[in-house]
């Protein structure tokens, strides 16, 4: 007999399991089987039963897919490894070579027909016997056509419980999962003739059935198409009884079929609910508990309160950040709770596991423990994965690269992180494009030379090594040789390329599983090192098949089996125990107090899936067949159940791009709805925009939305964050020396240089990816690299011959040729320009710095791109120095399109003087004046109009979202902006003259 419990909520169940487990426990030494879900619902039972009884011991947990296996093995029936899912796919692939979308074509199909045999038994049995002229069950038959092979429903069918009954425990409890198969409820039931087995499963109403009722909105569109259409609908969603709780009726779709289908069964006894102590908490989840276990259709008004929160953001960290203040304030004012208490889920814990590192380890930090993360989050899985992408490349430049600043990559070969900047100086300077050689540029119908090719690189490296010691003004030897001690460095470099190449070669378009077997340990041995045991085990699993199988697939095929077979399964779990942070379907909300749900954003949950078009479960649902969707929703609901103290939802409810907002998943979406009719309007959303750095915004610490760490940082309470980009900490107050470049850089940006040498924030950088091809075309950072030689060597006009940074070809030549014709006069001007280092004192400090002087003494810089705005406001701080320190009226600006004059009579040491109070300012307050807005290049220098600034300054695109509103707002339309104008941007402007 099946004895089945159900209860609002899985403390009463566990109530019920202790007790049918001490009824049973007849002999101290007797096993117990218990068939849990998953691995966070194991570790709440055996805490739950060494808590009441004193000790957890001979339980023997099992998986509910693993009990059909262990049953099969107990019976001594042995089912074909042809029917498992990762065999069946090369089974019906055949014996030719297997490409991308013959494989993905082939798993579908795979996944359907074992899908059919753990849902729809009864047609595989069909299918066999009658035959079928879906195309899947002609798969079918083939594969059975072999008579000595045996699949699972065959192994039932052969099942014999009185052969086994001495090996079976004396009862077997089962914590149902949602979604269980009925295949595997056809094995409880075949075993229930020997074998007393208890089922629990959660039932928010177990006094009543509901399990056919449905939305007002469901309703409505019920009686709406059978009106249009006169047709009568055999599914239970079209046969209502009445109109129910709207939260009720839309998330537990799935917990009705599956109660319903069960008390359907003859052989399922419905045990009374046990008596245990009820819920009498007052708070606002609580009464929601009550209107769902009322069945209230409209629900009963009460006070909105914290014990449920809804929390749009604007990103995933701030998603964190934002559970972390919570948990901290919750920690802060119940004494009682624990850190272990809190339970944080999303639809995938991997997608916010970094930012779960980085925001609970800062202070104050918490303990946290990140259960069941991907094997594909590990630094040296990554590195291999990048490996193999590598090989659909050519071998350029940024991807070999990219491959040595991977920490396993250098750990293996012994290369230090400061030794990358010495790597990535050699290839720009030795302007490798891409290709080993001209042979494996020739395999992509290229050229065959060696111009621009890594083994050019190395021998020219070697050539200038060859050549003898450094000298300084040996500007050869500078570009391809190195300094000494730099052997080893260079040794590990070229080795690892010509490893990555001698794997290149072993590389086939298509080989058997075996060969590519062989091929990824050479690759992983040979670049990043020993492969760890359980990578190995994971690639075995799925490269070595048993039996005489060796199909040939292609490389993409390989990758792909590589990238499934790491993500697969879950690998280990991090930290200490704290705050448990797990993915949602393999969470167990039984024993929290506390429930954080990330990433309710719309699109991310419920998850949509889309079935094949030939899936006949997609047509012919069974009641109990795993619906992604459904299956989401069913979460909620039993989170909504479950007696929490506290439940906060959080999702990304703004666009990260522009701060525009986004819509929450549709079930957040009506829980937000009802919590409004259910407090008249007083519930709200909690909104954390993007806000810029506005200073007003972090004046008071409960209110903000970031953590208290980012708090205290940004209102200077702590050292700035040093980022790992970073070597030396910014300074968190002005020194008597400033440094004049790093002036005219605050000068330049006052707002960038505040978030980046200040604050510490490094933004991203986004570079031009170097094109592979013969015809040179100097990029940007080409360009300014050819244009810094010229300048440090204006009278060696075979500087650009030695650098390499333009190849030794015509097209090299006429570039060469070009870029001398065009700066020769600008090169004549810096040739008689003379280097000095001067000293100025600004109010109480000394600026320090290089300066240009001519041959008049007069400062001149010379530049060899065209004017920007940014190049005349750092000569204008450079000129207000120099005039300060030696009283000269002129300086001159130089470049390819424009000559400008300066010339300042008494606003020097005043006009410095106020840049060097702002810029001591700017190490307390953000500076958000952007100086290089205020005026336009035209033919003479204009200052731009109130609205001309507001318009340019809205073009920026480094302000987004709210910090551009608050520039513009809160900034702009003061008084002090057209002063600072008038008072910074109006001197340089009546000063500077076209010679």
């Amino acid at each position: 007999m099946i004895h089945l419990y159900t209860s609002p909520n899985s403390v009463e169940l566990m109530h019920a399991f202790v007790s049918d487990l001490q009824n049973h426990k007849t002999d101290v030494f007797a096993e117990n089987w218990v068939v849990v879900p998953n691995h966070a619902c194991r570790n709440w039972v055996e805490r739950q039963v060494a808590k009441r009884l004193g000790i957890c011991s001979q339980l023997r947990f099992i998986q509910p897919g693993s009990l059909m296996w262990e049953l099969t093995k107990l019976a001594k029936i042995d089912v074909s490894d042809k029917f498992r899912p990762q065999q069946m796919l090369w089974q019906l692939s055949g014996n030719k070579p297997i490409d991308l979308s013959l494989y993905k074509k082939t798993k579908t199909t795979a996944t359907c027909l074992n899908n059919y045999v753990r849902e729809r038994p009864e047609w595989i049995m069909q299918w066999e016997q009658k035959g079928a002229q879906h195309p899947h069950g002609v798969l079918w038959r083939e594969l059975v056509a072999d008579n000595d092979s045996t699949h699972l429903i065959d192994a039932l069918n052969q099942l014999n419980v009185e052969s086994i009954a001495e090996h079976l425990p004396a009862s077997l409890q089962v914590f149902l999962p949602e979604q269980i198969s009925p295949l595997l409820l056809r094995f409880l039931q075949r075993l229930s003739s020997k074998l007393v087995i208890y089922m629990y499963v959660v039932n928010p109403i177990p006094e009543d059935y509901w399990f056919k009722i449905a939305t007002s909105v469901e309703m409505a569109q019920q009686r709406l198409r059978e009106t249009e259409t006169e047709t009568q609908f055999d599914t239970p969603f079209y046969y209502t009884l009445d109109i129910g709780n709207p939260l009720l009726a839309n998330l537990g779709r799935q917990k009705a079929n599956l109660l319903d289908f069960l008390l359907e069964q003859d052989l399922i006894d419905l045990r009374d609910r046990p008596e245990y102590p009820q819920d009498t908490s007052e708070s606002l989840l609580a009464d929601v508990r009550q209107d769902i276990a009322e069945q209230r259709i409209q629900p009963q008004n009460f006070t909105s309160d914290e014990s449920l929160q809804i929390h749009a953001c604007h990103n995933r960290k701030r998603e964190v950040e934002v559970i972390k203040d919570c948990i901290l304030k919750q920690l802060a004012q119940d004494s009682s709770l624990q850190p272990y208490d809190v339970l944080v889920v999303a639809p995938d814990i991997n997608d916010y596991a970094a930012a779960v590192a980085e925001v609970f380890t800062q202070k104050p930090a918490i303990h946290h423990h990140i259960d069941r993360l991907r094997l594909s989050d590990r630094e040296n899985v990554r590195a291999f994965l990048s490996a193999i992408e590598t090989y659909n490349g050519q071998m350029q430049q940024d991807d070999v690269y990219a491959l040595l600043e991977s920490a396993s990559v250098r750990q293996h070969l012994g290369i230090e992180r400061e030794d990358l900047s010495v790597i990535r100086r050699w290839l720009q300077e030795a302007h490798v494009l891409w290709g080993y050689d001209q042979n494996h540029r020739k395999k992509f119908q290229a050229e065959a030379i060696e111009s621009n090719t890594w083994k050019q690189a190395k021998r020219r490296w070697l050539q200038g090594y060859m050549k003898g010691a450094y000298v300084a003004d040996d500007d050869y030897l500078e570009v391809f040789g190195d300094h000494d001690g730099m052997e080893p460095l260079f040794t590990a470099v070229f080795n690892f390329i010509d490893t990555w190449y001698a794997c290149y070669e072993c590389m086939g378009e298509s080989m058997a599983l075996s060969a590519w077997y062989q091929w990824l340990n050479d690759v992983h041995n040979g670049l990043i090192g020993e492969m760890e045991p359980v990578l190995v085990q994971r690639l075995s699993d799925v490269f070595i098949l048993k039996g005489d199988m060796d199909p040939v697939v292609s490389f993409a095929v390989m990758q792909q089996l590589v990238e499934e077979a790491i993500a697969e399964q879950n690998y280990r779990s991090v930290g200490e125990i704290g705050v448990r942070f797990q993915s949602w379907e393999n969470a167990c909300h039984a024993g929290c107090q506390v429930l954080a749900v990330l990433g309710m954003s719309d699109g991310a949950f419920p998850k949509q899936e889309r079935k094949d078009v030939l899936d006949l479960t997609a047509y012919h649902p069974h009641p109990l067949s795993r619906n992604v969707n459904l299956r989401d929703k069913n979460l909620l609901l039993n989170a909504l159940m479950e007696p929490l103290k506290q439940l906060i939802v959080s999702y990304q409810g703004f666009s990260p791009q522009d701060n525009s907002p986004l819509d929450p998943s549709s079930v957040v979406q009506q829980l937000i709805e009802y919590l409004k009719e259910k407090t008249d309007g007083e519930f709200t959303v909690t909104q954390h925009h993007m806000h810029g750095f506005n200073a007003n915004y972090f004046a008071d610490k409960e209110t903000a939305s970031f953590s208290s760490y980012h708090y205290n940082r940004l209102t200077g309470s702590i050292e700035p964050h040093i980022s790992l980009n970073r070597i030396d900490a910014p300074e968190t107050e002005i020194r008597t020396q400033i440094d004049l470049q790093a002036l005219q850089k605050f000068i330049v940006d006052p707002q960038g240089f505040y978030i980046k040498e200040i604050v510490g924030i490094e933004a991203g950088v986004w570079t031009d990816v170097r094109d592979a091809y013969e015809m040179y075309q100097p990029q940007a950072l080409d360009q300014w690299h050819i244009n810094q030689l010229l300048l440090k060597n204006p009278q060696d006009t075979s500087i650009l011959n030695k650098s390499e940074w333009i190849p030794q070809d015509v097209t090299g030549q006429i570039t060469a040729d070009k870029f001398r014709y065009e700066r020769a006069g600008q090169l004549s001007l810096a040739s008689e320009l003379e280097q000095i280092d001067v000293q100025v004192l600004a109010e109480t400090y000394t600026l320090n710095g290089p300066m240009s002087i001519n041959e008049n003494q007069e400062l001149t810089t010379v530049l060899l791109t065209r004017l920007t705005t940014k190049e005349i406001l750092r000569h204008w701080i450079t000129h207000l120095a120099w005039q300060h320190q030696t009283g000269s009226k002129f300086s001159y600006l130089f470049a390819l399109d424009r000559r400008l004059r300066f010339t300042f009579d008494a606003v020097a040491e005043p006009g410095l003087n106020a840049w060097v109070k702002l810029y001591q300012k700017a190490y307390s307050l953000p500076i958000l004046f952007v100086p290089q807005c205020g005026f336009k290049l035209n033919k003479q220098l204009q200052i731009c109009s109130l609205s001309e600034y507001r318009n340019i300054l809205s073009r920026q695109t480094i302000y987004s979202g709210s910090g551009l509103a608050y520039l513009l707002s809160d900034c702009i339309c003061h008084t002090e902006v057209e002063a600072d104008i008038e008072k910074f941007l109006l001197p340089l402007v009546e000063s500077a003259t076209d010679l």
